[in-house]
Formats: C-alpha cells, structure tokens, sequence
C-alpha cells in the first residue's frame, strides 16, 4: 500500500487511494496510529481518493469523520494530478459536504481555487469574554469567528476549548490588520490548533465582509503560508491556494492494517 504526504499551509494530510484498502473498518481504527506524530507517520488528518466519481473522504488524526477540509481538498486535487486520476483543469469533487468545484490554475508551481459554496451563518454575533464573536457559519464544517488583538495559542486554548465544546464547531480567531488583510489562528475539532485552516478562512473573510470590516478579497495570513478568499457578488466563496507532496512511501499492509 502507497501512502503519500501532502501539505497546504502546514495542515499536513495522508493520502491513500481507497482502492488499496482491503479492510476499511479496520483502516479506520488504524487511522490514530497512522496520524500520530511519535508512533506513526504523523498528520493532521487523513484522506481516501476515489476516481470515478472524484471522492474525497476525509479523516481527522483522532479518526473522526469531517465533511469537507479546504486545505485538505487542494492536496487531494494535486495527489490526484500527481498519480493521473485528473486530465483536465476542472473538476469537481465529490465530499460528505456536497459537491465542490475546482479550477487548476497552474501545476508548476501548483495554484488552485475551489468554489466553497454560500457561506451560512447560523448564529448572530455575540460577546465572550472581552471579545467580539463575529458568529457561527457553516462552510462544509461548522465555524466560530472570534475577533482578537493577540494570536497566542497559549492564551487562547482555554477559550478554544469552551467555545468548540458549547458549538461542536472549529473555532476561528482573527486579528484584522487592514480592509485586504487578516491574520488566523484555528483550533479544529480532533486536531487542536493547527498551522493552517481553508474552510476556517473562508468562514472569516465572509463574516469580515459582511460586517464591513474587511473587502471582499482578503489575504489570509496562516503562520507560514497565506490563502486568497474572495466573496463574489453570487454570495460564492471562493478559496485561492497552492499545495505540495512532503513524500510518498510504500508500506506493508500488515504493519497498520
């Protein structure tokens, strides 16, 4: 069995091809193993390809299932150019959240942009704490935008950890740097904070614009990398990004499975 590592903005996924599987009851047991950082390959998460239609399922290191990862949806895209399973420059891709659009800007280096959908809100904004909550939306996986001047995961956990627990929800915390520009910080649901976060960026950008804090088209500024987000006039959030292959590796089936 092949498994391949990709990263887009730090978020690091496993990559299997769903065909090699030859007990996915038992595979998903093993995913923890798998995603374990000291006693396995280590990851964010883990994603299942299938070809016919384009499937991405989608995994996060505790073995919780997730309906849609945006950062995870342009690796899977890129895995699926680097092995042949995609020819053309637009596809879509089927998850738990529904179908999502991709267009292939450029292989070399690797540019995509994937249609996100109309961004729902499902709670209005609200104070906790000191701080403005800017609400809870839905981008595939439900979201809560929190505004902040300091993005320190040390002071920030405890908060994180009430709020995902209260909406079962990624929680999201944003320092606004100017109209075109923010900054993120995302605690995910069986992850804990991570480098990155694609459906967390699009939830923040649409609160910012609908509240008029920021445009329509932000620079989301992760730790290392950055994403475009763009609200256009349809109410479609579109999510801009690139993505690498860390490595590819064949490994006995029997060592994890």
């Amino acid at each position: 069995m092949k498994i391949a590592k990709y990263e887009a903005c730090g978020n690091d996924f496993l990559c299997i091809e769903k065909k090699d599987i030859m007990d996915l009851n038992r595979f998903e047991k093993e995913i923890v193993k798998l995603c374990d950082r000291h006693y396995g390959i280590g990851g964010d998460g883990c994603i299942l390809i299938e070809d016919s239609p384009l499937t991405m399922h989608f995994y996060n290191c505790d073995g919780t299932i997730a309906n849609m990862c945006g950062n995870g949806i342009r690796c899977f895209l890129l895995y699926c150019i680097h092995h042949n399973l995609v020819k053309e420059n637009k596809n879509i891709v089927t998850t738990r959240a529904g179908l999502y659009p991709t267009t292939i800007l450029s292989k070399n280096p690797f540019l995509m942009e994937v249609e996100m959908g109309v961004v729902q809100q499902k709670k209005m904004p609200f104070r906790v704490e000191s701080y403005l909550c800017l609400g809870v939306y839905e981008v595939g996986v439900l979201h809560v935008v929190v505004v902040v001047d300091e993005l320190s995961s040390q002071k920030l956990i405890q908060l994180a950890k009430q709020l995902q627990k209260q909406y079962h929800a990624n929680i999201n915390f944003i320092k606004i740097k100017d109209k075109n520009t923010i900054q993120i910080l995302t605690y995910e649901k069986g992850v804990g904070f991570t480098l990155g976060c694609g459906s967390g960026s699009c939830a923040s950008v649409y609160s910012c614009y609908f509240y008029g804090k920021t445009e329509a088209k932000v620079e989301v500024q992760m730790q290392y990398q950055s994403v475009q987000v763009e609200i256009r006039r349809s109410g479609v959030c579109v999510l801009l990004g690139s993505s690498n292959c860390v490595f590819e590796q064949a490994i006995w089936k029997q060592d994890f499975l």
